[in-house]
Protein backbone atom coordinates (compact mmCIF):
# COMPACT_ATOMS: atom_id res chain seq x y z
CA UNK A 1 0.00 0.00 0.00
CA UNK A 2 1.54 3.38 -0.98
CA UNK A 3 1.24 6.22 1.41
CA UNK A 4 -1.31 8.19 -1.08
CA UNK A 5 -3.59 5.06 -0.46
CA UNK A 6 -3.11 5.22 3.55
CA UNK A 7 -3.86 8.59 3.57
CA UNK A 8 -7.05 8.42 1.84
CA UNK A 9 -8.02 5.40 3.89
CA UNK A 10 -7.33 7.46 7.56
CA UNK A 11 -9.52 10.29 6.28
CA UNK A 12 -12.44 8.09 5.13
CA UNK A 13 -11.63 6.16 8.37
CA UNK A 14 -12.01 9.47 10.20
CA UNK A 15 -14.62 10.76 8.33
CA UNK A 16 -16.53 7.77 9.10
CA UNK A 17 -15.15 7.95 12.99
CA UNK A 18 -17.12 11.75 12.81
CA UNK A 19 -20.02 10.09 11.01
CA UNK A 20 -21.14 8.11 14.11
CA UNK A 21 -19.75 10.01 16.29
CA UNK A 22 -22.60 12.80 15.01
CA UNK A 23 -25.19 10.04 14.82
CA UNK A 24 -24.30 8.88 18.28
CA UNK A 25 -24.62 12.33 19.46
CA UNK A 26 -28.13 13.13 17.71
CA UNK A 27 -29.33 10.00 19.94
CA UNK A 28 -27.98 10.89 23.16
CA UNK A 29 -30.25 13.93 22.12
CA UNK A 30 -33.20 12.89 21.34
CA UNK A 31 -32.89 10.35 24.36
CA UNK A 32 -32.29 14.01 26.89
CA UNK A 33 -35.08 15.49 25.32
CA UNK A 34 -37.60 12.10 25.68
CA UNK A 35 -36.12 12.17 29.40
CA UNK A 36 -36.57 16.20 29.90
CA UNK A 37 -40.64 15.53 28.86
CA UNK A 38 -40.88 12.18 30.83
CA UNK A 39 -39.87 14.45 34.08
CA UNK A 40 -42.04 17.24 32.71
CA UNK A 41 -44.92 14.89 32.97
CA UNK A 42 -43.94 13.56 36.12
CA UNK A 43 -43.62 16.62 38.14
CA UNK A 44 -46.86 18.09 36.82
CA UNK A 45 -48.58 14.69 37.95
CA UNK A 46 -46.98 14.78 41.33
CA UNK A 47 -48.29 17.95 41.89
CA UNK A 48 -51.78 17.03 41.24
CA UNK A 49 -51.28 14.31 43.11
CA UNK A 50 -50.78 16.10 46.13
CA UNK A 51 -53.37 15.80 48.73
CA UNK A 52 -52.91 19.41 49.28
CA UNK A 53 -53.90 19.78 45.40
CA UNK A 54 -56.48 17.92 45.65
CA UNK A 55 -58.12 19.27 48.66
CA UNK A 56 -57.99 22.85 46.87
CA UNK A 57 -59.84 21.04 43.57
CA UNK A 58 -62.69 19.63 45.89
CA UNK A 59 -62.90 23.38 47.37
CA UNK A 60 -62.79 24.84 44.00
CA UNK A 61 -65.75 22.37 42.78
CA UNK A 62 -68.25 22.30 46.26
CA UNK A 63 -67.11 25.78 48.31
CA UNK A 64 -65.77 28.15 46.07
CA UNK A 65 -68.24 30.09 43.68
CA UNK A 66 -67.68 32.25 40.96
CA UNK A 67 -69.12 35.70 42.34
CA UNK A 68 -66.72 34.94 45.80
CA UNK A 69 -65.72 37.89 47.10
CA UNK A 70 -62.89 39.32 49.89
CA UNK A 71 -64.70 38.84 52.86
CA UNK A 72 -65.97 35.42 51.39
CA UNK A 73 -62.31 34.64 50.92
CA UNK A 74 -60.87 35.76 54.24
CA UNK A 75 -63.57 33.68 56.20
CA UNK A 76 -61.90 30.28 55.25
CA UNK A 77 -59.58 28.58 57.24
CA UNK A 78 -55.92 28.75 57.20
CA UNK A 79 -56.05 25.11 55.44
CA UNK A 80 -58.40 26.30 53.18
CA UNK A 81 -56.67 28.93 51.52
CA UNK A 82 -53.26 27.46 52.16
CA UNK A 83 -54.44 24.41 49.89
CA UNK A 84 -56.47 27.09 47.33
CA UNK A 85 -52.93 29.25 47.38
CA UNK A 86 -50.77 25.78 46.93
CA UNK A 87 -53.36 25.10 43.88
CA UNK A 88 -53.28 28.62 42.11
CA UNK A 89 -49.37 28.80 42.52
CA UNK A 90 -48.51 25.35 41.24
CA UNK A 91 -50.73 26.59 38.04
CA UNK A 92 -48.94 29.94 37.68
CA UNK A 93 -45.67 27.63 38.11
CA UNK A 94 -46.99 25.65 35.44
CA UNK A 95 -47.59 28.76 32.92
CA UNK A 96 -44.28 29.94 33.38
CA UNK A 97 -42.98 26.62 32.41
CA UNK A 98 -45.04 26.71 29.07
CA UNK A 99 -44.26 30.31 28.08
CA UNK A 100 -40.65 29.26 28.63
CA UNK A 101 -40.94 26.55 26.22
CA UNK A 102 -39.59 24.28 29.05
CA UNK A 103 -43.20 22.10 29.40
CA UNK A 104 -44.88 21.94 26.50
CA UNK A 105 -49.20 23.46 26.94
CA UNK A 106 -50.03 20.11 25.30
CA UNK A 107 -48.48 18.04 28.41
CA UNK A 108 -50.32 20.62 30.88
CA UNK A 109 -53.40 21.24 29.41
CA UNK A 110 -53.68 16.97 29.47
CA UNK A 111 -53.36 17.22 33.20
CA UNK A 112 -55.48 20.00 33.78
CA UNK A 113 -58.13 21.22 31.10
CA UNK A 114 -60.10 18.58 32.77
CA UNK A 115 -60.48 20.82 35.73
CA UNK A 116 -60.17 24.52 34.12
CA UNK A 117 -62.89 24.11 31.85
CA UNK A 118 -65.85 24.09 34.41
CA UNK A 119 -63.00 26.11 36.74
CA UNK A 120 -61.67 28.98 35.14
CA UNK A 121 -64.24 31.23 35.78
CA UNK A 122 -63.75 30.47 40.06
CA UNK A 123 -59.59 30.51 39.43
CA UNK A 124 -59.86 33.79 37.94
CA UNK A 125 -62.15 35.08 40.73
CA UNK A 126 -59.54 34.16 42.94
CA UNK A 127 -56.20 35.41 41.16
CA UNK A 128 -58.31 39.05 41.81
CA UNK A 129 -58.78 38.14 45.12
CA UNK A 130 -55.39 37.11 45.67
CA UNK A 131 -54.53 40.44 43.82
CA UNK A 132 -56.93 42.44 46.13
CA UNK A 133 -54.74 41.43 48.89
CA UNK A 134 -51.79 41.92 47.72
CA UNK A 135 -52.57 45.38 46.85
CA UNK A 136 -53.62 46.06 50.29
CA UNK A 137 -50.71 44.25 51.86
CA UNK A 138 -47.66 45.83 49.65
CA UNK A 139 -49.51 48.27 47.73
CA UNK A 140 -50.97 49.15 44.11
CA UNK A 141 -47.22 50.87 42.80
CA UNK A 142 -45.37 47.58 43.84
CA UNK A 143 -48.45 44.90 42.23
CA UNK A 144 -48.09 47.08 39.32
CA UNK A 145 -44.91 46.11 38.87
CA UNK A 146 -45.32 42.41 39.00
CA UNK A 147 -49.14 41.31 38.58
CA UNK A 148 -49.34 38.79 40.68
CA UNK A 149 -49.93 35.00 39.29
CA UNK A 150 -50.53 36.62 35.55
CA UNK A 151 -48.89 33.31 33.78
CA UNK A 152 -51.90 31.72 35.53
CA UNK A 153 -54.12 33.93 33.29
CA UNK A 154 -52.24 33.67 30.57
CA UNK A 155 -51.95 29.47 30.88
CA UNK A 156 -55.91 29.61 31.23
CA UNK A 157 -56.54 31.68 27.94
CA UNK A 158 -54.03 29.25 26.24
CA UNK A 159 -56.09 26.06 27.32
CA UNK A 160 -59.48 27.86 26.67
CA UNK A 161 -57.85 27.98 23.43
CA UNK A 162 -56.94 24.25 22.23
CA UNK A 163 -59.60 22.45 21.58
CA UNK A 164 -60.85 19.69 24.03
CA UNK A 165 -58.45 16.65 24.72
CA UNK A 166 -60.31 13.68 24.71
CA UNK A 167 -58.87 10.23 26.29
CA UNK A 168 -57.59 7.42 23.45
CA UNK A 169 -60.45 5.25 22.35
Amino acid sequence: MNIETAANLGEMLGGLAILFTLIFGARQIKQWNETVKINSARDVANHLSSPLIQYAIVLLVNVIDDDMDFEDYGALSRKDKDSINAFLFGLNTHGILVAKGILSLELVALFYQQFTIGLSKRLRRLVEIVSVNAINKIGAEEVKKMVPLQYLIWLLDKMDELPLLKAPE
